[in-house]
């Protein structure tokens, strides 16, 4: 089961005068599934809040089932102003023979501008390939490259900062991407009252470059940090 993107879905309006995109970081218009009743078994993996696991794929949010493999891990995402942390799962991709038996996935966060040179490698993996001289993410590399390594030999980040700092030649699995949702009343009247700026996850596995390239370009300072999934 997957959800296509949040511009893309319809609800009917909520009940009460709150927005329900503000509540637990979910800006599609279509519900996501409730949880079954006490008793019966449920087909999705949920957070403890009782809130849908999802894998992301480009601008869609695949469901994950129990015991389906992958890492799980957090990031925040829904409306600008009002973004929650919703859980994810990736599985790791490196792997068989050194690099991949020591590769961890971590999330950065980081304001922008970036300041970071992503490349598609030629396997199709996009990867970081330099930073930008002066940048914030460059200073914070330059800094962990003095630190101690981790146990699996990625820097620490600098005292303050993200718990790891990116490096040269780290995979991007997934990044967060303003998007536009619309408002219940869009689609179906043209109207435009209820629409507004939303952080989602962006999946960048096995997506075209242009998407990729996209999904890191769409934002502004004032939406928020970046959370890079490396």
């Amino acid at each position: 089961h997957h959800w296509p993107p949040p511009q893309q879905q319809q609800r009917p309006p909520a009940s009460s005068s709150d927005d329900v995109r503000d509540i637990d970081g979910w800006v599609g218009l279509d519900a996501e599934p409730e949880p079954p009743p006490p008793g019966e078994l449920d087909e999705y993996e949920r957070d403890d809040s009782g809130r849908m696991v999802y894998s992301p794929r480009g601008f869609f949010y695949d469901a994950v089932r129990p015991g389906d493999a992958g890492e799980r891990f957090t990031v925040e995402v829904g409306v600008v102003g009002a973004r929650r942390r919703r859980m994810f799962a990736l599985r790791k991709i490196l792997g068989g023979g050194g690099e991949g038996d020591s590769s961890d996935l971590v999330d950065v966060t980081l304001a922008r501008p970036l300041g970071i040179t992503f490349v598609r490698d030629t396997e199709g993996r996009v990867r970081i390939a330099d930073f930008v001289p002066g940048s914030r993410a460059g200073k914070a590399a330059a800094v962990a490259r003095l630190s101690s390594p981790t146990a699996s030999g990625r820097p620490k980040a600098p005292a303050g900062g993200a718990s790891y700092a990116p490096k040269e030649g780290d995979v991007l699995r997934a990044v967060t991407s303003t998007t536009i949702s619309f408002g219940p009343r869009a689609q179906l009247l043209g109207d435009l009252a209820g629409t507004k700026r939303a952080v989602v996850l962006f999946g960048c596995d096995d997506q075209p470059w242009p998407k990729v390239v996209s999904a890191l370009t769409g934002g502004l300072v004032a939406d928020g940090a970046v959370t890079l999934v490396l």
